[in-house]
C-alpha cells in the first residue's frame, strides 16, 4: 500500500504491486480493473526490462565517463613524458596545447553522453508506451474492459493537449487517454 490520495497504482520489480490509498476508495471492481493493469505489466516483465534498460543506459555513459577521464589523463601523460624526454619544454604552449586537447576530448564524450541520456531517454519511453497498451490488453482480455475505461476517463490525466510539442510527445512514457480509451474499444471482448 502506497500512503496518498492519489489515484495511482505501481508495479515493482518482477513480483510486487501498489496501489494508493486512494484508489481503495474507488468501487471493488475499478480496483480490480486497475490491479489488472498492473497483473498485465507483472506478467510481460515490464518493470524488470525497464531496469535492465536503465541499467544498460547507465553503463554506456558511465562507460564514456571514464573512456573520457583515460584520454585527458593519457593526453596529460604524453605530454608529461614528452618534455620530459626533450621534445617538448615544459611552457605556456605545451599547457595550451594540451588544454586544448583535453577540451576537446572532454566536449566529444560530453556530446556522446548527452546523445546517450537522449536516446536512453527516447527509447524508454517508447517501450512505457507500448507496455502500457498492452497491460490495457490484458485487463480487458480478463474482462476489466469498462472498469479501465471508466477509470481512465475519471483520474487519468490526459496528456493529448494542444501545448504539446513533437518532442514532448516523444518522451511521455504513458499514451494520451483517449488513445488508450481508442485501443480498449478495438478489443473483442
Amino acid at each position: 500500500m502506497v500512503p496518498g490520495d492519489e489515484m495511482n497504482a505501481y508495479c515493482f520489480g518482477a513480483k510486487s504491486i501498489g496501489v494508493t490509498e486512494g484508489i481503495l476508495n474507488l468501487d471493488s471492481r475499478t480496483v480490480e480493473a486497475v490491479i489488472a493493469h498492473e497483473l498485465g505489466h507483472l506478467m510481460s516483465g515490464d518493470s524488470v526490462l525497464n531496469m535492465i534498460l536503465i541499467m544498460n543506459f547507465l553503463g554506456i555513459i558511465s562507460v564514456l565517463a571514464v573512456f573520457q577521464f583515460a584520454m585527458i589523463a593519457g593526453v596529460y601523460i604524453i605530454m608529461i613524458i614528452c618534455c620530459m624526454m626533450g621534445l617538448f619544454r615544459f611552457s605556456f604552449a605545451s599547457y595550451f596545447v594540451t588544454n586544448k586537447i583535453s577540451g576537446l576530448i572532454k566536449f566529444i564524450i560530453d556530446v556522446a553522453k548527452t546523445v546517450v541520456l537522449h536516446v536512453s531517454k527516447l527509447v524508454i519511453a517508447a517501450f512505457g508506451r507500448k507496455s502500457e497498451f498492452m497491460a490495457d490488453r490484458f485487463a480487458a482480455k480478463l474482462g476489466y474492459t469498462f472498469y479501465l475505461k471508466r477509470f481512465l476517463e475519471r483520474f487519468a490525466p490526459d496528456t493529448a493537449t494542444s501545448e504539446q510539442t513533437f518532442l514532448s510527445v516523444l518522451y511521455e512514457t504513458h499514451p494520451s487517454t483517449i488513445l488508450r480509451i481508442q485501443q480498449l474499444n478495438t478489443i473483442d471482448h
